[in-house]
């Protein structure tokens, strides 16, 4: 006899915002670099002295970073903060089989690549490839927080752009929790919400030192599917601890390869980056810009399977296939491109974007080996990000490069 389980019945959820479950079609996981940190030693961090929120909020805020993660099937948002001149942590869970990663901190949008990923402790290092803007490193405190002090949360949860704070207490300092190939060993708990997108942002005490990082919450369970009511106040806390281990072995290490997908192929101008600037003045132009950056950039690194997520079910229905889709883009690459104009609706806008692209004369149109383009992007907002619907061309086809 089959039995269902009972309403009631409890799952613990990484807190990540995916647009949908699960990875299909890695070929080349990265690297993974598994840590054992040190047990608690004992010592006892002793209470920051009660403080105005809105202070520790201004002083940390300038360091938290929300991530944009394409993988070879999905595309999620999750949250990380600022512990070098161009390091992050975040959660291991953010990041796995990444095959792309944005990181955005205020309107500044730059590529990352993740370092290393410690599965036992929710914990991950990512490098940004371009410079943020400046900003102190936050303040990582490896000594155990007392039961009953007050701990504040930073993220960009449930498909914000517009950084979020929570707060709450310590309420448990040692509970292990397990979500299939990510856990978090000797966790914290606290009463803070936290919500699908707040994983890998920074718990801080009153003067704005981290004593940890977001891992994930208890949902309640109705049948095979976690209903909307989280159990009340049991959210999971990666100690400081740990990151302080981690960051120490990980700081001098290179950025692991991306995973590679099926279909992938060699990148045809490794290591060069694409550059994209926003002349438009639309709020949502940093954000269709990141979105448009992402695609250019997994055309140029082969990765053709994370930018066909950028496109809408439609648009990839119109396309056909993935196959064809990328037929000839083999030698293409995007070097250089300008948002004009974004224009439409709140939800559904048009951006125009000028485009420089090079390829070799077999692959460009008419022998062009460096073309310039004029498109006009529909662009969809959907599952926290903005994609790509269709697109036309204002000026017809693309003009070789001027001399």
């Amino acid at each position: 006899m089959n039995r269902r389980p009972r309403r009631g019945m409890v799952a613990f959820t990484a807190a990540t915002l995916l647009s949908a479950a699960g990875c299909a079609g890695v070929t080349t996981a990265p690297t993974t670099v598994t840590v054992t940190a040190p047990a608690p030693t004992g010592s006892t961090l002793a209470a920051a002295p009660p403080g105005d929120w809105s202070q520790v909020v201004r002083k940390v805020q300038h360091a938290v970073v929300r991530l944009d993660v394409l993988t070879c099937r999905d595309r999620w948002m999750g949250s990380a903060f600022v512990v070098g001149p161009d390091l992050l942590l975040t959660a291991a869970h953010v990041v796995d089989a990444a095959a792309t990663v944005q990181a955005q901190l205020g309107t500044t949008v730059v590529p990352a690549q993740v370092v290393a990923i410690d599965t036992r402790n929710d914990s991950a290092l990512v490098k940004v490839l371009r410079p943020l803007p400046s900003t102190p490193a936050l303040e990582l405190v490896d000594s155990q927080p007392e039961k009953g002090s007050a701990v504040g949360i930073l993220g960009y949860p449930l498909q914000t752009y517009e950084l979020r704070v929570t707060q709450g207490i310590i309420s448990g300092l040692d509970e292990s929790v397990n979500y299939g190939t990510v856990s978090a060993e000797h966790a914290y708990i606290t009463d803070a919400a936290i919500n699908g997108g707040n994983s890998g942002g920074p718990v801080v005490d009153r003067m704005g030192r981290v004593i940890g990082l977001v891992s994930g919450s208890r949902v309640s369970v109705n049948g095979t599917t976690a209903i909307a009511d989280r159990v009340e106040r049991v959210g999971y806390v990666v100690p400081a601890r740990f990151l302080v281990a981690n960051l120490a072995r990980w700081r001098a290490l290179a950025p692991a390869p991306p995973a590679r997908c099926q279909g992938d192929e060699a990148p045809p101008a490794d290591g060069q980056l694409l550059t994209v600037t926003v002349a438009a003045s639309d709020p949502s132009a940093t954000d269709i810009a990141r979105s448009l950056e992402v695609h250019g950039r997994s055309i140029n690194e082969g990765r053709y399977e994370a930018a066909w997520q950028v496109f809408t079910p439609a648009m990839r229905e119109s396309l056909a296939s993935l196959d064809r889709w990328k037929q000839g883009l083999s030698s293409s690459f995007w070097v250089e491109a300008e948002l004009v104009s974004v224009s439409g609706s709140a939800a559904s806008k048009v951006a125009r974007l000028r485009l420089r692209t090079q390829q070799n004369s077999e692959d460009g149109y008419q022998g062009q080996t460096c073309s310039v383009f004029l498109n006009d992007y529909a662009m969809v907002e959907s599952n926290g990000g903005w994609q790509i619907d269709g697109v036309s061309y204002p000026q017809g086809k693309q003009r070789p490069c001027p001399s």
